[in-house]
């Protein structure tokens, strides 16, 4: 006997979301220290409230695996498809065309999830799992910034190997001159 799956999709109201700023979707690459600096402001900011809920589609099925006739029963296992198109920066999306959720026709990633009995927590599971594969993703494009003790520490670095270096040609030169009884 099958079993049609059932569909529905998840709204909340526009005023809980933070989409990216408009300056950020219409940046195809991060190029300046502006950009990366405006890209990580999203990225530390960005949660799973921030997927906009008309993008999310949640379907149930039947789970599988251990559970006995309870997976047998229910529609248990959560299968969320969030679209991409529209509210996510594109410089995102290269990064995240290599999660192998990704669907590449569309653009949208597509996540099950059976973790628990409960299909309300494995829809939930599943949108968090989606909202790390993007957060990865574009955490993975956006340049940190360098802390000013950092950039001491890496001019001490290279003062001292440059000394180094210094110091060795002079002893490499000095070497030579008393072979050749200069």
């Amino acid at each position: 006997m099958l079993h049609a799956l059932t569909s529905r999709r998840l709204h909340t109201s526009a005023s809980l979301l933070a989409p990216a700023p408009p300056s950020l979707l219409a940046l195809p690459a991060l190029v300046t220290d502006a950009h990366h600096l405006l890209a990580s402001s999203w990225v530390g900011a960005f949660a799973v409230a921030d997927i906009p809920r008309d993008k999310v589609t949640t379907t149930f099925s039947r789970s599988s695996g251990p559970g006995g006739q309870h997976v047998n029963k229910t529609n248990s296992k959560a299968t969320v498809r969030v679209e991409l198109a529209g509210w996510l920066p594109p410089f995102v999306l290269p990064p995240l065309s290599k999660d192998p959720h990704f669907l590449a026709h569309t653009p949208a990633l597509q996540i099950a999830s059976q973790e628990t009995r409960v299909a309300s927590s494995n829809a939930a599971h599943a949108l968090s799992l989606a909202h790390a594969a993007i957060a990865r993703a574009a955490a993975s494009v956006v340049r940190g910034q360098t802390s000013a003790a950092q950039r001491a520490r890496v001019r001490e670095l290279v003062g001292a190997e440059q000394r180094r270096v210094r110091e060795s040609k002079m002893k490499h030169k000095s070497k030579k001159a008393s072979r050749r009884g200069d």
